[in-house]
């Protein structure tokens, strides 16, 4: 009798916990944290970099992403960071500031600070530079497009500075614009030879999911290519000619985008606006509308 009463109530439990693990997966999920890439307030930075963090923060973001410290040394922006209840996961790096005599002074600057990324925000040039045209004539814009063999030089420099940030207990990642998504002498995309020539376990990429979708690709199509390998987000929306807006009204469809973020690998979620209304205001919006969204 004792064991049938056993039975029964190591049954009712079990089943208790699979209906509270079901509901659990299929319960709508919301961001925790909010970043905003600060390139997108740029001139209020550099007019008034402690207000306007300020602004950001009480606007409702979690996190910033850095794109240069407007002269200002690490300890003053952690100290400022602390003080606002804002983090700063990531830095948007060039390459100087990631090679040669400058690397240790970016990661030192990137510890006290409290980076768990350093991204280059663009390609590293792996072609000597052109000279200079004679007096009064104009140089040229047409560039010939990069072939696989430089793709693949970039992929090694990346794969470097990858190694050189894991030794330093810091990540490295890689921020694409449209460009990357151009077919190339291989017929492959230039991202897709990055993500097939770079480690794993050194290289990280932070997907603009707004220059990506604009570019025509599907990001959708990506986490299932390479899963686990867009560890941050750029979130960026779009309007139908391609133009940054605030995020919300755009074209993109984020709530099916996020809803695959475990597939992705994303662990940052970070806006990027880069519109013509008044940056703080739009940014303002941007946040409120990421922090009401489910997926």
């Amino acid at each position: 009798m004792k064991r049938n009463m056993f039975m029964k109530l190591m049954m009712l439990l079990f089943g208790t916990a699979v209906m509270m693990h079901l509901a659990c997966i299929n319960m709508p999920k919301k961001l925790d944290n909010v970043g905003l890439q600060l390139w997108s307030v740029r001139q209020a930075m550099q007019e008034d970099f402690k207000g306007t963090l300020i602004q950001i923060a009480e606007a409702g973001y979690d996190q910033v992403e850095f794109a240069g410290y407007y002269n200002h040394s690490p300890e003053e922006i952690k100290a400022l960071l602390d003080s606002l209840g804002l983090t700063a996961p990531a830095a948007h790096v060039g390459y100087n500031l990631l090679s040669g005599e400058n690397l240790q002074k970016t990661i030192e600057a990137a510890k006290i600070i409290g980076h768990e990324y350093l991204i280059m925000p663009s390609l590293p040039p792996v072609r000597p530079p052109q000279p200079r045209p004679p007096q009064g004539e104009r140089r040229r814009r047409e560039r010939k497009p990069l072939s696989t063999e430089e793709v693949k030089k970039i992929a090694a420099i990346f794969n470097e500075v990858g190694q050189a940030c894991h030794d330093a207990g810091l990540k490295f990642a890689y921020h694409n614009h449209m460009h990357e998504f151009v077919t190339i002498d291989s017929a492959d995309f230039m991202y897709d030879i990055l993500l097939n020539e770079t480690d794993p376990a050194l290289v990280d990429f932070e997907l603009d999911i707004g220059w990506a979708v604009a570019a025509g690709v599907d990001p959708l199509a990506y986490f299932e290519k390479y899963p686990g390998r867009f560890k941050l987000f750029h979130v960026k929306d779009m309007d139908e000619e391609n133009q940054s807006v605030v995020v919300g009204k755009g074209t993109i469809d984020f709530v099916s985008i996020f809803a695959q973020s475990e597939l992705a690998g994303a662990k940052y979620y970070v806006v990027e606006y880069e519109g013509r209304e008044d940056p703080i205001a739009s940014v303002a919006e941007s946040v409120s509308f990421l922090k009401t969204l489910t997926f």
